[in-house]
């Protein structure tokens, strides 16, 4: 008797350009939030990209790499803008998918967030966009709904010659959905943006929980 391959993608990213990420929610800093995510989505290896605070994050998630709920591996690296965290994500995958979650967009619910765009990348063999809104399918085209796009994508190894020179999170999603090989992903779970403070004061007000492990099942995409 077989078993449905478990269908994970190994490495992410998580880029740390916000100069928030340390701040608390729920009184969790935001960044431990997301390496939680990352690892209860399968991730075993995790880049965490920062400037200013890459020795703050290093001494907050480095002790724990390895300890349950945290990832087996985790690097981190320097860089300040969305094209540092690109390129840095990119060297690190290799020729292997890569998740890219960014730490100010949290997911609360039955599945985390990072795991959800996995499952639709297996499914269809696309790049995926992580989208919040009224939508009929899981799946959904992303031309007339970019402004639904939330923080969590998985990029594809044959996505790099198209991205090659972004440099912002919009041209990427606007390159991908302009070669035609970029879907969005319905989310499910409550959407909480905690980029600015109302966000965040309203996000501690939940009973939030580290995310539990879900990674999703599917065919193998080559």
């Amino acid at each position: 008797m077989s078993s449905t391959p478990r269908a994970t993608v190994r490495h992410a990213i998580i880029p740390c350009i916000g100069a928030v990420e340390l701040l608390p929610i729920g009184g969790v800093p935001m960044i431990e939030w997301v390496v939680r995510e990352c690892a209860a989505s399968g991730t075993s290896d995790l880049g965490i990209v920062t400037g200013k605070d890459l020795d703050a994050v290093r001494s907050l998630i480095a002790p724990r790499v390895g300890s349950p709920g945290f990832p087996l591996r985790i690097e981190f690296f320097e860089g300040e803008a969305f094209s540092d965290a690109l390129d840095h994500g990119r060297e690190f995958a290799g020729e292997a998918p890569l998740g890219l979650a960014m730490p100010t967009h949290l997911f609360v619910g039955d599945a985390p967030g990072l795991a959800q765009v996995v499952e639709s990348y297996y499914r269809t063999g696309k790049n995926v966009a992580g989208v919040v809104g009224d939508f009929a399918t899981d799946e959904v085209d992303l031309s007339p709904v970019l402004d639904h796009v939330v923080g969590r994508y998985l990029i594809a190894p044959h996505a790099w010659t198209v991205i090659a020179d972004v440099s912002e999170e919009s041209d990427m999603v606007r390159a991908l959905v302009g070669a035609h090989c970029m879907i969005g992903r319905r989310m499910r779970g409550q959407f909480l943006d905690v980029t600015f403070p109302e966000g965040r004061a309203d996000a501690s007000r939940f009973g939030l929980r580290p995310p539990r492990p879900s990674t999703p099942t599917g065919r193998i995409v080559e």
